[in-house]
Parts: C-alpha cells; structure tokens; sequence
C-alpha cells in the first residue's frame, strides 16, 4: 500500500537522491571507475555522522575512530593538489554526502510509509529534476535520431537501476547490514573487472590502498551500529 504521511521529507530525500544521482554520473565521465566506485563508498561514513544530527543517535568512540580512519582513507586517495582530477574527487564526495543525507532520512520515512512508498518517490523525483537537465540536450535533435545501441543502454540502465533497488529493499528487510555489507563492497571488484575490459582501466596503488582503509572502515561502523541496535 503506498502512502505519503511525510510529504515534505520525501520530497527533500528525493531532492538529494537526484542531485546525488546527478553528480555521481558526472563524476563517472572524468575519472577512472574504479575511483569513483571507491569514493562512492564514503556515503556510510558521512552517514553516521550525520545520524547524530538528523536522528539523535549516539555514536560510541569506536565508531568515531573508524569515521576518522575512514576519512583518512579518503585523503589517500585525493592526494590533495589542483589538477584536473580533483574537482571530480571532490564532486564524488559531494554525491555520497547527498546521499548519506538522504540515507539518514531514509530511516525516518520507512517506518512512516513502508519501503516502497520510499523508493518510489525518490525515482519520481529523481525523473522530474532530471527532465530539464536533459531537455538541453534533446533540444538540439529529434528523439528518432538517437543511436538505438544508445536507447537501449538508456532501457537497460533504468532496468537494472530498478532491480537493484528492489533487491537492495529485500536485502536489508531480511538481512543485517553487517552481514550484508561484504556483499556490497564486491560491487569494487565487479566494477574493477568491467573498467578493465571495457576501457583498459587499472586501479594505481593509492587508489587500492585507500580503498582498503575505506571499505574496513564502512564495515566495522557496519558492525558496531548492529551490534549497538541488538543492545537496544
């Protein structure tokens, strides 16, 4: 049954889904994918944060060191400097931010108005924000005139998008995050394998070593937070 008690908030979380969204395809045109996927992997990180603020929670020492390590990780990989590269480091952040963000509000919307009211409001959202970003560019040709191998990446990206939506939903409605979140970080090798073939891409060695600081400091924060909710 789809219901919508908290208006305001869905539209806000759909807001930042689709900002997010936005900047992350950004982000995938200017750097290496295997780069991105890593940075994308802060949004737990800024997430926990973020939850003493937007849900009240308490958030033990523990937890705090591995939010530090976890930004430390980050810094690894950024190599601070100014060269072309890190305005799209830092827009990849700026998208887990958005979507940390909007996971923190995601909490207090499921347990309103169920899961699916959640998700498709989001991708609702997403679509209309997404309508004059692209007109620009279908201004300037007839719809006719796109490459059918081009269509049907569109068809299959949507169709993939959805599925991982409803199998994320499923996932975490049977499963703990804990368990689950080794699962989710495969989605680097996966990702590695597929930047390697289709565009020759290698992941460097600080790239690696700060996915490793990363992706253990996500899964512990992961750990504590279940561990702390079957206190509870």
């Amino acid at each position: 049954k789809l219901k919508f008690t908290e208006p305001k908030l869905h539209i806000y979380r759909g807001i930042l889904i689709a900002f997010s969204t936005h900047l992350g395809f950004y982000t995938l045109t200017k750097l290496p994918i295997a780069t991105t996927t890593v940075l994308f992997f802060t949004a737990p990180i800024f997430a926990t944060v973020l939850s003493i603020y937007i849900n009240k929670e308490k958030v033990g020492y523990r937890r705090w060191f591995a939010v530090i390590i976890g930004f430390l990780g980050v810094i690894i990989i950024l190599q601070p400097g100014f060269n072309g590269f890190y305005f799209a480091m830092i827009t990849a952040l700026f998208s887990s931010f958005l979507f940390a963000v909007a996971l923190a509000y995601s909490r207090r919307i499921v347990l309103a108005d169920g899961v699916v009211s959640t998700y498709l409001s989001s991708v609702l959202i997403t679509f209309l924000i997404s309508i004059p970003i692209a007109y620009s560019l279908l201004e300037s040709s007839y719809f006719g005139s796109i490459p059918m191998h081009i269509l049907a990446l569109i068809i299959l990206l949507a169709t993939t998008s959805f599925l991982r939506g409803i199998g994320d939903m499923q996932a975490y409605r049977y499963g703990e995050a804990a368990i689950l979140a080794p699962f989710t970080y495969l989605r680097l090798i996966l990702v590695g394998i597929v930047g390697y073939f289709l565009w020759g891409e290698i992941p460097n060695f600080v790239t690696l070593l700060g996915a490793f600081v990363i992706i253990g400091s996500a899964i512990y924060i992961g750990h504590r937070e279940t561990k702390h909710k079957n206190k509870v």
